[in-house]
């Protein structure tokens, strides 16, 4: 799948892989930003509730909860699709998740997690010129394409096809101003 294929996908692309240290396939899906948004003040309820500081100590607990939060949003089951395309999550409720999750499976988990987020939702920044000629065929095809695209990804592909602009003038002999 393409990287447009990939973002027009959104919740209904899921990576499948073995749940850490055993044969059950689970999904990974990415999370929207409300979703993200819903994990940070899930994290933030959590140490609220226990009354704790966020301080140089608790830090490293925060961040382990608010991925504990991530990932209980992002895991779904590969078998249990919704009629919308999207899957259901693979534990009823945050309780159950955390008395099954362990530290060395929660570190694998995450990582698959940022991987597979970096892999649909790229930062413009790191498109290769080949997933730049994509989009900008792809805006060819349908000028609307664009107007869901971030102002970075638009940005960027605004410089890429400038450039492939000037260095046609130069190739032509022309050398007139953009």
């Amino acid at each position: 799948m393409n990287l447009i294929e990939k973002l027009k996908a959104g919740k209904r692309n899921i990576r499948t892989l073995a749940y850490p240290g055993t044969e059950e396939e689970i999904g990974i899906t990415v999370l929207s930003e409300a979703e993200t948004r819903d994990a940070i003040f899930a994290t933030e309820r959590e140490f609220k509730k226990g009354e704790i500081e966020v301080s140089t100590m608790t830090l490293g607990a925060y961040t382990s909860e608010n991925n504990t939060q991530v990932l209980f949003r992002a895991l779904v089951d590969p078998k249990r699709q919704k009629k919308d395309g999207t899957y259901e999550r693979l534990f009823k409720d945050m309780d159950e998740f955390r008395d099954l999750l362990r530290r060395e499976e929660k570190e694998i988990l995450i990582e698959e997690y940022n991987a597979f987020e970096k892999e649909c939702s790229p930062s413009p920044r790191d498109l290769s010129e080949e997933e730049l000629e994509a989009l900008a065929d792809d805006l060819k095809k349908n000028l609307t394409l664009g107007t869901d695209s971030s102002f970075r990804t638009l940005q960027q592909l605004t410089i890429y096809l400038a450039k492939q602009l000037s260095t046609l003038q130069r190739a032509n002999g022309s050398m007139s101003s953009l």
